[in-house]
């Protein structure tokens, strides 16, 4: 479903003469709304691996591609001095960073000067943390695949104008951006003396406290309905309490001793799950809080 359902929602739109940018869109939002009921733990393990491996290939594939061109490009460029595109370049990725900056600083206190109900209730945005989310604008595939995809030649068959210059500065502001402000956020970071994000730490706790509570719940209901012995129950309740009790990611061991305790564990992976996509679908948590804990759930219902 990772590679197929964007083809299609690309290729029905159009065929009906509507967009296929915006149904592929559309179509990803659905399937990130309704994915964690629909898609099963081991479809989405499956599909994380796939993902990886071809964000991976496509952009090592794209980068060398840029290699294979750039010979052609610098050979076209030759009526340019070299001082005056690498000037060029510093100033337009100066140009960009400073964008980015003028962007992240409105976007983040206009809506509480908007709004007076997020200015009393919503918690005031730290410059600093500002500062990193500005800086941390590296440009990369998506801006080189955008001056690659122009096209060569123009509809009445004439060169595109000024193609191998747009292509040269995409590659050097995704290189200045990725060796520049890569290179210098640590630094920075470490200038402006960031600690932990605290409000992480307490979602993740909170999350994992409902979870195991819902675990509890489910397996004592299914204890009493099977009227097994109690002592998996015990167990059970006290792998989830010591986890908890640790800061751990909420899960059961491995090796089930029985059939029962099997099941379980089952019963256990299923009410934590139901209990994680509550608090995502009434905003209680982020969605990378939910993602975490839907991995390492995904990961422990496949052992089992």
């Amino acid at each position: 479903t990772v590679l197929t359902i964007p083809y299609a929602a690309y290729t029905v739109a159009e065929s009906v003469h509507v967009s296929g940018v915006l149904a592929v869109v559309a179509a990803g939002l659905v399937r990130g709304r309704y994915a964690p009921e629909i898609v099963s733990a081991e479809m989405r393990i499956m599909a994380r691996s796939v993902w990886n491996i071809l964000v991976f290939v496509l952009n090592s594939l794209v980068f060398i591609l840029i290699g294979i061109q750039m010979s052609d490009v610098m050979e076209k460029l030759g009526r340019f001095h070299l001082f005056h595109l690498l000037l060029l370049g510093v100033v337009i990725s100066a140009v960009a960073i400073a964008v980015r900056f003028l962007w992240v600083f409105p976007a983040a206190y206009l809506p509480r000067w908007l709004s007076g109900n997020l200015h009393e209730n919503g918690a005031a945005p730290r410059r600093r943390e500002l500062m990193i989310i500005s800086w941390c604008g590296m440009r990369g595939i998506v801006s080189l695949a955008a001056a690659l995809s122009l096209p060569t030649v123009l509809p009445n068959g004439q060169p595109f104008p000024a193609r191998e210059l747009i292509i040269f500065l995409s590659f050097f502001v995704i290189a200045a951006t990725l060796v520049g402000q890569g290179l210098t956020l640590a630094p920075l970071i470490r200038k402006l003396k960031l600690g932990a994000d605290w409000s992480m730490v307490e979602e993740q706790r909170h999350v994992r406290t409902a979870m195991s509570a819902a675990a509890i719940v489910a397996i004592d209901t299914h204890l009493a309905r099977a009227n097994a012995p109690q002592k998996w129950a015990d167990q059970l309740r006290s792998e989830i309490a010591d986890r908890v009790a640790l800061a751990a990611p909420v899960g059961l061991e491995q090796t089930p001793k029985n059939e029962l305790l099997l099941e379980l564990r089952r019963v256990a992976i299923r009410a934590e799950r139901k209990e994680l996509l509550r608090l995502w679908r009434e905003n209680e948590i982020s969605d990378e809080v939910m993602r975490h804990q839907e991995e390492i759930l995904d990961y422990q219902e496949a052992q089992f």
